[in-house]
C-alpha cells in the first residue's frame, strides 16, 4: 500500500495528496489532526474524497508525540524547552525518561485529544492510525496510545508502525532497553503493518502492488509548497529548502 504522509501541514502538502488520490496513486492518507490547517484540510478531504464515489482512498491518522505544532491538551508535559508551546522533542522525552518525567495519562490525554479531533471533523473514526518512532520508542508512550484505543473501541484497528532507528551508541541502546522500555510495543496486541519510508523515488514500489493492504505499507511525503506556506513552514520545519516536489515521480 503506498501511503502519504503529512496530510494537512500545508496547503501544498494538501493539494499535493489530493491530486495523487484522484490519479488513484495513492492508497491510503496519514491526516495531521494536530495541525491548526485540520479542520479546514478534514472539510476538503470529506468532499473531494470520502464523499465521492469514483474514489477510494484509506483515511487514517497519523499520531503525533514530538513537532512544533502546539499540543491539543491541556497540562501536558514534558515541554519544549527549546520552543515553548510545542510538542517536545526527542531529546525533551529522553530527558523527562531519565527522571521518570514520561506519565502514561498524561500522554494518554494528549492522543486521545487527537483522536478526537480527527473523528470530530471528518464524522467517522480513522481507517487506521500512523505511530510515529517517538510514541514506540518510550513505554508510557505505548501505554497511552494502547489506553487511547481502547477507549474510543479501535482495539482492531489497523496500527502502522515505522521500523526503530539504530541506537546512537553504546548508552543509547542500554537505555532503550532497561529506562525507556522501547520493546514494551512489541507486547501490544496490535493489528500491525510495518512502515517503510521511500527514500529513493526512482525505486518505488510496482504499481501493481500500491494499493494491497499487504503487511508493508510505503510511505512517500509529497509536497507542493506554496509561497504563502513559506512563512508557516518556517514554524514547523527548521529547513523549508529541504522539501521538494515529488509530483514528477507519480507523473511519470
Amino acid at each position: 500500500m503506498l501511503c502519504a504522509l503529512d496530510y494537512a501541514m500545508t496547503d501544498g502538502i494538501n493539494k499535493a495528496v489530493l491530486q495523487l488520490v484522484r490519479h488513484q496513486v495513492l492508497g491510503a492518507v496519514a491526516c495531521l489532526p494536530v495541525s491548526d490547517l485540520w479542520p479546514q484540510s478534514a472539510r476538503l478531504l470529506r468532499e473531494e474524497v470520502v464523499e465521492n464515489p469514483a474514489l477510494s482512498a484509506v483515511i487514517g491518522m497519523h499520531l503525533s508525540l514530538t513537532g512544533a505544532f502546539s499540543p491539543l491538551s491541556s497540562g501536558f508535559a514534558p515541554a519544549n524547552r527549546l520552543s515553548e508551546g510545542s510538542l517536545p522533542r526527542r531529546q525533551d522525552l529522553i530527558a523527562a525518561a531519565r527522571f521518570g518525567g514520561l506519565d502514561a495519562r498524561i500522554l494518554e490525554g494528549e492522543f486521545r485529544t487527537q483522536i478526537k479531533r480527527f473523528i470530530a471533523h471528518m464524522g467517522r473514526s480513522p481507517a487506521f492510525i500512523l505511530l510515529e518512532e517517538a510514541i514506540i520508542m518510550f513505554a508510557p508512550a505505548v501505554l497511552g496510545a494502547t489506553a487511547s484505543l481502547g477507549h474510543f473501541n479501535l482495539g482492531s484497528i489497523a496500527m502502522v508502525v515505522p521500523t526503530l532507528s539504530r541506537p546512537g551508541g553504546l548508552r543509547e541502546r542500554m537505555a532503550r532497553r532497561f529506562v525507556w522500555h522501547s520493546d514494551l510495543h512489541q507486547a501490544q496486541s496490535w493489528n500491525r503493518r510495518m512502515l517503510v519510508e521511500v527514500k529513493q523515488f526512482k525505486r518505488l514500489p510496482q504499481k501493481s502492488s500500491w494499493r494491497q493492504d499487504t503487511q508493508i505499507w510505503y510511505a512517500v511525503r509529497p509536497s507542493l509548497d506554496e509561497e504563502r506556506d513559506r512563512a508557516r513552514l518556517e514554524r514547523f520545519d527548521n529547513d523549508p529548502g529541504r522539501r521538494f516536489d515529488q509530483m514528477d515521480w507519480f507523473n511519470t
